[in-house]
C-alpha cells in the first residue's frame, strides 16, 4: 500500500498563498504559492488574470510523476493527474500525492466561453519530492501565454537577499542552466553610451526557480570576463574559458566553477591553453560524443579573427580542474561572433557557422570531424581522430546569406539547426531576413524561394529560443545602432506527403500587444528551463543610440503548451 500525502487546495486572490493541509497523520502538508505576473507598463487594469475576470476562468493543474512523465510504464500506477479548479469559487482538491514520488506541477487558464480551448495561461513548478513529515512549500508563478512579462519572487518561498532581477547589471554573461535546475549567471560587464565595455565583472550570481529570485554568490572569478563561454560538464561543474578581462584585454586561462556548495568555488584549469590563445567572442558546446568540449574562433586582444580550435577533456572521476585542453584542427576561416551548433550525425559532431573574419562577413558553413578516413581537413591536421578532429567544407553547404551576430537554434530533437538574425555587414547596416535550416542530412534550406520563411525585418545580437513545440521565439536584437523590443514566434508549418509529415516553412508571428520584451535590448540571453517550459530573459544592453547601458532586468516568456507531454520529449 502506498503511503500519500493529501494537498487541499483554498484558492485566494493574484500574489496570495494557496494553502494544502493534510488529515493523514503519516501525510505531510504541501503549501503552494500560486501567483500571477507582474503585468508590464502599460498593462494596468488587466491584472494578474488569477481573479477570475481576467485571462481565465477556469486552472487546470496537471500535477506530472517525474519517473514517469508520459505516463507510458503500467507498473507507476499512473501517479499523474489532472485537477481542474473554479477560480469563481477560488477553491478545489488535487488530492492524495504518492509519497517518496518526484512531481512537477503545470498549470493552464481557460475561458469556459473559448470553445476553441485553447489555453490563455501557463505556469509550472519546479520538481519536488514528496516525503513523510517533510512539510514544505511549491511556488507557481502564472503569466499569459504566448507573452513576455516582468519576473516576480514568491512572497512565500522567497528568501532574504534575493532578488527580482539581476543583483548587477551585465552585458556579455554566460547563462548556463544547471543540472539542478538553477541558472548559473557568470561575469559581463557594465558599458558605456556607445555599448563598448567600461567595467568587467568577475562575480557570480545564480536564479533559483524555486522562488523566482537571483542570488549572489560569495565565490569569484579568477579574473574579470565578459563575452566568454560556460559549458555545463557532465559531472556538474561548469567549464569557463576566455573573455575580454578589460577593455582590449583578454582573460587568461580558463576555470571550473562548482556550484554544489552554498557559496559557490572556483578552480583554476592546471592545464590550459597557452597565453597566445586566449580569446573572446568565440563559441563552445559540450559534445555528446564524449562529454568534451569544443571551442572554436572568436578574437585575440588586438581584435583578430582566430581559426584556430580546442577541445577540453575533463578527467573521469577526478576533479575535471585536472582535464586538459587538445589543440584541435583549425577553422578553414577564421571567425569571430558566429555559431557553433552540436549535429547530429555520427561522427560528424557540430558546425560553425557565419562569423566576421576582420575585413567581412561569411557565409560559409564548416563541419567538426573526428571520422578517421576524412580527408579535407586544414593544413595542421593530415587525419582526424576521436581525440582530435579537423574541420571541414563540403560543397552546397553554406548559409545563402552571409551574417554575423546571428542565432542557431537546435530543433527537432537535435535533428535540425535554424539560422536566424544576424548583420550582413560589418557596419551592422544590413540585415539579413531570411531564415534558414540545416538537417542532420547536411540539406540546407533558406534564402529566396526557398520556403522556409522570412523575418518581417532583420535584427541582429537578439535571443533565440528553440520552444517545446518546435516553435523558436526570436527576442530584442539590434538595428543599426539601437536596440528593439519587439518579440517574434517563429512557428513550423507541415504538409502531408503520403504518411509522412514534412516541413513546409515557417508562419512568422509577432507577439500581441504589451507581450514584448518590457525595454528594448540586444546581447541578452534568453534560456529555458528543461521541462519546466518558461524562459528566463536577462542581461543585454539597453537604452539609444549613444546612450546604452547594461540591463539588470529579468523577465519570463511563458509559452502557449497545447499539451503538457511535450515538455517532456
Amino acid at each position: 500500500m502506498i503511503r500519500q500525502a493529501t494537498v487541499a487546495m483554498a484558492l485566494a486572490l493574484c500574489a496570495a498563498p494557496v494553502v494544502g493541509c493534510d488529515g493523514d497523520p503519516e501525510g505531510t502538508s504541501i503549501r503552494i504559492d500560486l501567483y500571477g505576473y507582474e503585468p508590464q507598463p502599460g498593462e494596468a487594469g488587466e491584472g494578474s488574470g488569477l481573479d477570475g475576470t481576467g485571462l481565465a476562468d477556469l486552472l487546470e493543474v496537471q500535477i506530472i510523476d517525474q519517473a514517469d512523465p508520459r505516463g507510458e510504464d503500467p507498473t507507476l500506477l499512473n501517479r499523474s493527474r489532472v485537477v481542474d479548479l473554479d477560480l469563481a469559487s477560488r477553491s478545489g482538491s488535487i488530492g492524495k500525492l504518492a509519497l517518496g514520488t518526484t512531481f512537477r506541477m503545470h498549470l493552464r487558464g481557460f475561458e469556459s466561453a473559448d470553445e476553441s480551448f485553447r489555453p490563455h495561461m501557463y505556469g509550472a513548478s519546479v520538481a519536488f519530492d514528496v516525503q513523510s513529515g517533510d512539510d514544505f512549500a511549491v511556488s507557481i508563478q502564472v503569466g499569459p501565454a504566448d507573452c513576455v512579462t516582468l519576473n516576480q519572487s514568491s512572497r512565500v518561498t522567497g528568501q532574504a537577499g534575493g532578488t527580482d532581477d539581476l543583483a548587477q547589471a551585465r552585458a556579455g554573461a554566460s547563462v548556463t542552466v544547471l543540472a539542478d535546475g538553477r541558472v548559473a549567471i557568470i561575469g559581463g560587464a557594465q558599458v558605456n553610451g556607445q555599448g563598448q565595455p567600461a567595467t568587467v565583472l568577475n562575480s557570480i550570481e545564480v536564479y533559483d526557480p524555486k522562488s523566482n529570485q537571483f542570488f549572489a554568490l560569495a565565490a569569484s572569478l579568477d579574473v574579470p570576463r565578459a563575452w566568454h563561454t560556460a559549458t555545463l560538464l557532465n559531472d556538474g561543474t561548469v567549464l569557463v574559458t576566455g573573455g575580454l578581462s578589460a577593455a582590449g584585454q583578454t582573460a587568461p586561462g580558463a576555470v571550473i566553477v562548482d556550484f554544489s556548495g552554498i557559496a559557490g568555488q572556483v578552480r583554476p584549469v592546471a592545464t590550459p591553453w597557452p597565453p597566445s590563445e586566449a580569446r573572446a567572442h568565440h563559441q563552445a558546446i559540450k559534445l555528446g560524443f564524449d562529454g568534451s568540449v569544443l571551442i572554436a574562433g572568436g578574437q585575440n586582444a588586438a581584435g583578430e579573427a582566430l581559426a584556430t580550435a580546442w577541445r577540453f577533456f575533463p578527467p573521469a572521476g577526478v576533479d575535471p580542474a585536472q582535464g586538459q585542453f587538445v589543440r584541435q584542427g583549425d577553422l578553414n576561416h577564421p571567425r569571430a561572433f558566429h555559431s557553433l551548433s552540436p549535429l547530429a550525425r555520427q561522427l560528424e559532431l557540430a558546425t560553425a557557422a557565419g562569423g566576421f573574419d576582420g575585413s567581412g562577413v561569411l557565409s560559409s558553413i564548416e563541419i567538426f570531424t573526428v571520422r578517421p578516413d576524412q580527408g579535407g581537413c586544414a593544413s595542421n591536421v593530415e587525419r582526424p581522430s576521436e581525440r582530435i578532429g579537423c574541420f571541414i567544407e563540403t560543397p552546397g553547404v553554406q548559409l545563402a546569406e552571409a551574417r554575423w551576430g546571428h542565432r542557431a537554434a537546435q530543433v527537432e530533437d537535435g535533428r535540425v539547426t535554424v539560422f536566424v538574425g544576424g548583420y550582413g555587414s560589418p557596419d551592422r547596416q544590413q540585415l539579413p531576413r531570411n531564415i534558414e535550416r540545416l538537417d542532420s542530412s547536411l540539406q540546407m534550406r533558406g534564402g529566396e524561394g526557398a520556403g522556409v520563411g522570412q523575418m518581417l525585418y532583420g535584427r541582429g545580437e537578439a535571443s533565440v529560443t528553440a520552444l517545446h513545440d518546435d516553435s523558436i521565439l526570436v527576442l530584442g536584437g539590434r538595428i543599426g545602432d539601437g536596440p528593439v523590443a519587439v518579440g517574434t514566434r517563429l512557428i513550423p508549418r507541415y504538409a502531408r506527403n503520403g504518411a509522412d509529415r514534412v516541413f513546409d516553412g515557417y508562419a512568422v508571428a509577432e507577439l500581441r500587444a504589451n507581450c514584448d520584451l518590457s525595454e528594448p535590448r540586444f546581447g541578452h540571453v534568453a534560456i529555458q528551463q528543461p521541462n519546466h517550459g518558461v524562459v528566463l530573459v536577462l542581461g543585454g544592453v539597453l537604452g539609444q543610440a549613444n546612450n546604452l547601458a547594461a540591463s539588470r532586468r529579468a523577465e519570463l516568456y511563458f509559452p502557449r503548451v497545447e499539451n503538457v507531454k511535450d515538455l517532456y520529449r
